[in-house]
């Protein structure tokens, strides 16, 4: 829905379960833009997708077992650098990762953005820049609150959040 609210000429949604897919073609036609549902895994998906024509992706992850909670969108990742356009914006947000991790980084008398950058520099930064991202292109991590996770919520606790923005560079070759 933020995205919508966005002057766009079209929000193509890749999707795995059947159920949300059919939820999501019925959302899509009540749209103010144009969005292309597109129905199977990304890794299924992602290779039909022409390079260097994204303006902006936002990859909403959730991994597929726990021994990939971390690094999965990683995988991703180097696909998306290849179809954004140069210029194009990638954002994601893991946070079945970043609940997890986010301890390990609170101490006291350290503020809640240096905690979340030592995080970021140790666990994201490493591997965008194996995915192909040159250090230039990592432009901030913006950090969003104030939030009220449910109680219930095994894997996120935390009044912040973090969501990495990468630029690809305008130089970028094709």
């Amino acid at each position: 829905t933020a995205i919508q609210g966005n002057d766009i000429d079209e929000h193509v949604i890749i999707e795995a379960s059947e159920a949300v897919f059919k939820r999501l073609e019925a959302w899509a036609a009540k749209q103010k833009h144009k969005v292309t549902p597109l129905f199977g895994l990304w890794q299924d998906v992602v290779e039909t997708l022409p390079h260097n024509e994204f303006d902006g992706i936002y990859y909403d992850t959730y991994p597929n077992n726990k021994e990939s909670q971390h690094i999965h969108q990683f995988e991703f990742i180097k696909y998306a650098r290849d179809i954004l356009k140069p210029g194009g914006v990638l954002t994601y947000c893991n946070l079945t990762s970043l609940g997890v991790l986010r301890p390990e980084f609170t101490k006291e008398g350290v503020s809640d953005e240096e905690s979340w950058k030592a995080l970021f520099d140790k666990t994201q930064k490493p591997y965008l820049l194996e995915c192909g991202f040159e250090e230039s292109e990592i432009k901030s991590n913006e950090i969003f609150g104030p939030l009220s996770p449910p109680k219930e919520c095994a894997y996120y606790q935390h009044n912040t959040l973090l969501m990495p923005c990468i630029v690809k560079s305008a130089t970028s070759a094709p």
